[in-house]
């Protein structure tokens, strides 16, 4: 009997994080999907750092894809992205 109240309280617990979550992200920001306008500006950004950054030209291999100059390339998008949707007011 103890071992089925603990297996339900952490189902609870599991439950009201997964509530949780969710509320906090509707709570600060957009919801689960950003508005059009956001989605827009941010697939301009991605674009425009494309241009200035072109992709490496496939087929990639794993070794590459999990490579130092792969997280730095993603590192330095996520960067320009979030700069370009300060810039646009978002």
């Amino acid at each position: 009997m103890k071992n089925i109240r603990y297996l339900f309280l952490c189902g609870l617990l599991m439950s009201l994080t997964g509530c949780y979550d969710s509320v906090v992200r509707f709570w600060n920001g957009d919801g689960y999907y950003p508005p059009p306008a956001k989605k827009q500006a941010y697939h301009e950004c991605s674009q425009a750092f494309d241009k200035i950054n072109p992709p490496p030209t496939p087929p990639i291999s794993p070794e590459v894809a999990h490579s130092e100059a792969s997280r730095r390339r993603t590192d330095e998008l996520y960067e320009y992205i979030n700069k370009c949707l300060r810039e646009k007011g978002y």
